[in-house]
């Protein structure tokens, strides 16, 4: 699948990492477990977290929709919204 850079700028990038990152802690996953979730090695999700433009929207899909994140793209740009009280991964 083709990479897709949704909003240009760095701002969404940071946004969008701490998100998946934030919610991988919160429900203990590891590096190999999060990439698991997303379909790909540990090491390419090491690259996406430092890259995070890379990532596919199916990736992007299946983390957000496993992890319980929700992300809203919009002309404004790209805004994440964790959801953390009684919620858990699937």
């Amino acid at each position: 699948m083709p990479k897709v850079t949704l909003i240009p700028g760095s701002e969404w990038k940071e946004e969008l990492t701490k998100c998946i990152k934030g919610k991988a802690a919160y429900y203990g996953l590891s590096l190999g477990e999060v990439a698991d979730i997303a379909g790909i090695n540990p090491r390419t999700m090491s690259n996406r977290y430092n890259q995070p433009e890379w990532f596919t929207l199916e990736q992007v899909i299946r983390l957000c929709k496993q992890l319980k994140i929700e992300v809203v793209i919009n002309e404004q740009g790209v805004q994440c919204r964790m959801r953390m009280k009684g919620d858990v991964a699937v």
